[in-house]
């Protein structure tokens, strides 16, 4: 989708934040999105705006033109606004908004973790090849049936910690960094994933360096 025009194009926006389903996305979310799936727009924009972040000296970036964007498809009502939440360390803002295409309650899928949306797959359940944008459902099934559903950090269970209402209840956590990984590779579930809970998930991903199975281990012996 090429455009002329200044900025990125309504239904663009639209369109990819349609892609995130039901659950709720940050403004680089959207950012990281339309670099993947929109590199020449992508392109287009950055040339017209610069990258900004920290120290670039600049008040309008390309991340201005996507949050500009997502602010005015939520003033048409097409889209939510959802709370403000830390941003990474690298980027020059400490707060990022969240969006969200559903006014009601969503939940939040950690960058490395598999979305339960449709993909396609290729091999055995416990062998999936996918691509870096897609999240394998089939992969989270996987890991969940191998280890459990509770946390190989902590061992919360949440199904026993509140009944009914957080059975089956983890998050699944890829223990080979997102950024690392190339435009297509073989997903194991039971090699490559690992079942966490909610706070173990936000504890591996938070700061500048995300922590290994064994560092989340060796802050649990010692605590």
């Amino acid at each position: 989708m090429k455009s002329n025009s200044v900025g990125f194009s309504q239904d663009l926006l639209l369109s990819t934040a349609n892609a995130f389903g039901p659950f709720k996305f940050s403004t680089l979310d959207m950012a990281d999105k339309l670099q993947m799936t929109e590199p020449d727009e992508w392109q287009r924009v950055l040339d017209q705006y610069g990258e900004g972040g920290k120290g670039a000296g600049r008040h309008f970036t390309v991340i201005s033109s996507v949050s500009q964007g997502l602010k005015k498809l939520s003033n048409r009502g097409l889209l939510f606004q959802r709370d403000y939440e830390p941003a990474p360390a690298k980027h020059g803002s400490p707060i990022v908004r969240y969006w969200s295409t559903s006014e009601g309650a969503v939940d939040y899928f950690y960058p490395d973790e598999p979305h339960p949306d449709e993909t396609f797959f290729e091999g055995a359940v416990v062998k999936i090849k996918v691509n870096r944008y897609e999240r394998s459902v089939k992969a989270r099934e996987a890991c969940i049936a191998h280890y459990g559903a509770k946390c190989v950090g902590c061992g919360d269970d949440l199904g026993k910690k509140y009944g009914d209402r957080g059975s089956g209840l983890v998050h699944v956590h890829h223990v080979r960094p997102i950024s690392e990984i190339g435009a297509e590779y073989e997903v194991d579930p039971i090699k490559d994933l690992r079942p966490v809970c909610p706070n173990c998930h936000a504890v591996i991903h938070r700061g500048e360096t995300m922590l290994s199975m064994d560092e989340l281990g060796e802050i649990l012996m010692s605590s």
